[in-house]
């Protein structure tokens, strides 16, 4: 029997300092205003664990673990809006005529865990592990301060029971697992509250505050509490196959998994009756399901020579499977949000509800039936998808009449030779992408190590409203052509996706005909009605995001010869030079479709507007050893 105690203690802060300004003549802001935003991150965490491990013959042993973790996160932010320059600089808030009060807001969570875990390992084949995990949380509700998260897997190293032949499979292990993990809902939900916070919209110069000469005030958040708000669940289970070939020269394996979330919280909205807009509840079902294979071959094994090639591919299909019912859907008073009854129009209640809201004309959301992220806007009419008689601009068009025997998706063409807006909102476009793959070298000569790694992202929709944008204001290249004629259906300028929807089959009276494109396109205006700017329909700026990428290329070499001792008192200097980002492959129009307006959250993905591309860098790395 042997018995080790652990203990760990850390702690990490950091603080962000950020000023924004707009001067005097900035359009919008009447006068100039500045924004001053500090943010202040502290994070504790204690571990203790204890493992006992046991050798209770020479065929079976075991291990014990048994801990407990405490974790204590908190953020705070200040933040103060001010108007109208005294003086064109400096840009300080002493320099400002009119300061709203300060927005001072903290968040702090607690989480207490106890976990065990115990390994038994049979024969050197069979390996079993159970584990057990309790924790709190302070978001959580009254009803639910406690859950519990089970778990457990096997594992069999089959080759030496099977006797497979050695110079093919030396070496084999199939795999299953289960496991149940929670997400902690967001703070402070449990509770209907009341703030002071400032409210602004996107014009920089809208700014009200509950405060006024002197008198001051709170209002009611519009999100009302929920007393009885629980951890969302996640359990998967998960299959595969580990392989090693031809006595180590090749590896292989193969898994598949299959996960499943319940209680997934959402903000849902409410009737404005209540006094609030929305509520955040356990709503959400969803389901991602996959295969991830991985290999490896070593293609050359020498004393002062080799070379190994290693390759990943995975798919994954995410999929929203409920959003929860309204009291009048349980009733039987309408029908039940599924995917049949919903469709891409999300027809009934609670078929989707919305996640993140970056431009007008577009939303993220989840959708029953769709993957969580997937947009919802409005696109061009377009036979089999859009209602047989549409009004767009004070006129109503017969479109189920011109697309008779048309192809699914054929453009709709008004008299005057332009498309017309179906104004009926659908999910259209996903930023997940179909699936993704990556392709490594890793080569060794007599101690220089070169080693380089390929990334490719199959399929998966961006959003360029950086083009769509730059349209708006008849800056992008594309404007040029203003002027100009251009027919849809045969040579209208597109980008990927966009051809097969603008220069695609059309259908309608003014199928065929010339326009002249121009303002009324690109911004607004009679000819066009500016249905290519940033509000017209989504289907103008989706493209296609595939791409490849040489993620990284690096050569290094240790130096262990005397003279490292001499200069620098060490016994090995290790040198390395990376390139990252070096090259970029893809159809996208923009500058890089791996950039996401919301960072890497689910809300507002694939959005690409004046983001920054990912740097291109080589970096230079000196590692001594004493």
């Amino acid at each position: 029997m042997w018995l080790q105690v652990n203990w760990t203690l850390g702690g990490d802060y950091n603080s962000d300092d950020r000023t924004y300004a707009y001067g005097q003549a900035s359009s919008g802001t009447n006068g100039g205003q500045l924004e001053r935003w500090q943010f202040y991150d502290r994070l504790f965490d204690h571990n203790l664990t204890a493992t006992g491990t046991h050798q209770f013959n020479r065929n079976v042993r075991g291990g014990l673990t048994v801990g407990q973790n405490l974790n204590e996160t908190y953020f705070r932010q200040v933040d103060i809006f001010a108007q109208t320059w005294l003086a064109p600089a400096p840009f300080k808030l002493q320099n400002t005529t009119t300061r709203t009060l300060p927005n001072d807001a903290e968040q702090r969570r607690r989480v207490e865990g106890y976990f065990a875990q115990a390994n038994v390992d049979l024969y050197d084949q069979l390996y079993l592990q159970a584990r057990i995990r309790n924790d709190a949380n302070s978001a959580f509700s009254r009803g639910h301060q406690r859950a519990w998260y089970p778990g457990g897997s096997a594992a069999w190293s089959f080759a030496k029971a099977v006797h497979l032949p050695e110079n093919i499979v030396s070496f084999g292990k199939v795999r299953l697992a289960y496991g149940e993990s929670g997400q902690q809902p967001p703070l402070y939900t449990t509770q209907d509250v009341y703030t002071a916070v400032a409210i602004a919209d996107f014009n920089p110069g809208s700014l009200q505050v509950p405060t006024l000469n002197g008198v001051g005030g709170l209002y009611a958040s519009a999100i009302r509490g929920n007393p009885d708000i629980a951890p969302e669940r996640v359990r998967e289970v998960e299959a595969g196959v580990d392989l090693s070939l031809f006595r180590g020269r090749a590896d292989l394996s193969v898994t598949r998994y299959d996960s499943r979330a319940k209680d997934v919280v959402f903000a849902v909205n409410l009737a404005p009756s209540t006094g609030f807009t929305q509520k955040y509840i356990n709503a959400g079902e969803l389901t991602n399901k996959g295969w991830e294979l991985t290999g490896s071959v070593r293609a050359l094994q020498r004393s002062d020579l080799s070379i190994e090639v290693g390759g990943n591919w995975a798919l994954n299909r995410n999929v929203v499977t409920s959003l929860g019912a309204t009291p009048e859907q349980i009733a039987g008073d309408f029908p039940m949000p599924t995917p049949e009854n919903c469709g891409p129009e999300a027809k009934v209640p609670r078929c989707q509800i919305g996640i993140g809201n970056s431009f007008a004309g577009q939303t993220t959301h989840a959708q029953i039936g769709y993957p969580l992220g997937v947009w919802r806007a409005t696109d061009f009419a377009r036979c089999g998808i859009s209602d047989n008689s549409i009004s767009f601009g004070g006129t109503t068009y017969n479109v189920g009449a011109a697309c008779v025997g048309a192809p699914r998706g054929a453009l709709y063409i008004a008299p005057n030779g332009f498309p017309i807006t179906d104004p009926t909102p659908r999910a259209i476009g996903n930023p997940w992408p179909d699936w993704t793959a990556g392709l490594s070298l890793t080569a060794n000569y007599r101690g220089v190590q070169l080693s380089a790694f390929l990334e490719h992202r199959h399929g998966g929709d961006v959003l360029n409203m950086t083009r769509a944008s730059m349209y708006q204001y008849g800056t992008h290249k594309d404007t040029e052509i203003r002027g100009e004629t251009r027919t849809f259906g045969k040579d209208m300028i597109c980008y990927n996706k966009t051809c097969d929807v603008l220069n695609g089959p059309v259908v309608g009276p003014g199928a065929g005909t010339a326009v002249v494109i121009g303002e009324g396109w690109f911004s607004g205006g009679p000819l066009g009605s500016g249905q290519g700017a940033t509000g017209g329909p989504i289907s103008t700026r989706i493209e296609d995001g595939t791409f490849t990428r040489l993620r990284e290329v690096s050569i290094s070499y240790s130096f262990r010869d005397p003279w490292v001792n001499k200069i620098v008192g060490m016994r090995q200097l290790d040198v390395k030079l990376s390139g990252r980002n070096l090259k970029l492959w893809t159809d996208y129009s923009g500058y890089d479709p791996e950039v996401n307006l919301g960072g890497a959250q689910n809300a507002n993905r694939g959005i690409d507007w004046f983001n920054a591309p990912l740097a291109r860098a080589w970096v230079v790395q000196l590692t001594f050893f004493h």
